[in-house]
């Protein structure tokens, strides 16, 4: 199944385009998603030394930000992404992921970046139906660890159960997860988000969804530690995504796991930058306790431009390339 011709957006707003209006009820971010000429008047969208530059501003009473939607829908592929800077900071809610938001979850969700408050690791989650579950993923094939669902509270009391389990259920209402936590799995890497990978001139991330080869991978790279061989692939040469070191994440999909390909299909590339909301405001006192203490809430402390000033994107390019299926007489 050799993969087709890569495309590179050398304008990727060409690729999108703009989601208006509140964050989704389940999010709560506190944004207003604004189309890209009120974004270049406010200057939270525009190009900075040839990269793509979406940050955000204070206005009326919520933050003015931006979510991009992909004009085309991937059942697999390989995303490779090159930022020169990652949003950061308390309050921050960065994600590049894909999803089909017309039948969410039946079509499923892949955060491939994820980014909350000043967190160092990066992250990727899988959300589905119910029948999707990462038991079978063999741990010598992948360098990351598998989040935690800790504190649960019992349907009865109402208090936080004393059992610690690892999220490795994708199932978006798992009974023993938090609710819309997913299949988690963090970079064993420090740097590969927040502060000290914007430090290093940022990096690269790659997602492989392989439906063929029945797995979901995923990479996080600082500059200066990117593998020859995933720079050769961005810059138009060769693809063998097996000479790229191990993923940090892997999910067995398909027929042989415990999670059938189907979970994930039609799906297209989202960009947003969320603040606050059912994430990052409610891990803000504890991720953030000295802002809290001050600030009270998530809401005031990004109120104040000067807080967020490290929470934007610098997006160089991306490239993805798809599968050619082949069928055989």
């Amino acid at each position: 199944m050799p993969r087709s011709n890569s495309r590179n957006n050398e304008n990727l707003l060409d690729s999108y385009e703009f989601y208006t209006g509140k964050d989704s009820e389940g999010s709560g971010g506190y944004v207003t998603y604004v189309d890209e000429e009120v974004g270049r008047e406010l200057g939270v969208v525009g190009e900075r030394g040839g990269s793509l530059y979406l940050g955000s501003k204070m206005m009326n009473e919520s933050r003015a930000s931006v979510r991009l939607e992909g004009l085309q829908r991937y059942s697999n592929g390989l995303f490779l992404l090159r930022l020169l800077h990652a949003p950061t900071g308390c309050g921050s809610w960065p994600a590049w992921w894909l999803t089909d938001e017309s039948s969410w979850p039946v079509s499923g969700e892949i955060d491939i970046f994820e980014s909350v408050n000043s967190q160092t690791r990066a992250k990727t989650a899988l959300h589905t139906t119910e029948g999707c579950e990462m038991k079978d993923a063999p741990r010598g094939e992948f360098t990351g660890e598998w989040d935690t669902a800790i504190g649960i509270p019992d349907k009865k009391t109402g208090l936080p159960r004393e059992t610690s389990k690892l999220a490795t259920n994708c199932y978006v209402y798992d009974p023993d997860q938090w609710l819309n936590q997913g299949c988690v799995v963090q970079s064993d890497t420090e740097g590969t988000v927040g502060p000290g990978f914007n430090e290093k001139g940022g990096g690269m991330y790659a997602l492989e969804w392989d439906p063929g080869y029945g797995r979901i991978r995923t990479w996080a790279w600082k500059e200066g530690e990117i593998p020859e061989e995933v720079i050769d692939a961005y810059n138009g040469g060769d693809v063998d995504t097996d000479e790229w070191g191990l993923p940090y994440g892997l999910f067995p999909i398909g027929e042989d796991s415990d999670c059938p390909s189907g979970h994930f299909r039609n799906m297209r590339i989202v960009f947003n930058l969320a603040f606050c909301g059912t994430v990052a405001g409610n891990r803000f006192g504890l991720d953030c306790p000295a802002e809290k203490e001050k600030y009270g809430t998530c809401e005031k402390f990004v109120s104040n431009d000067s807080n967020v000033e490290e929470a934007y994107w610098l997006i160089e390019g991306m490239r993805v390339w798809q599968r050619q299926f082949v069928e055989h007489q």
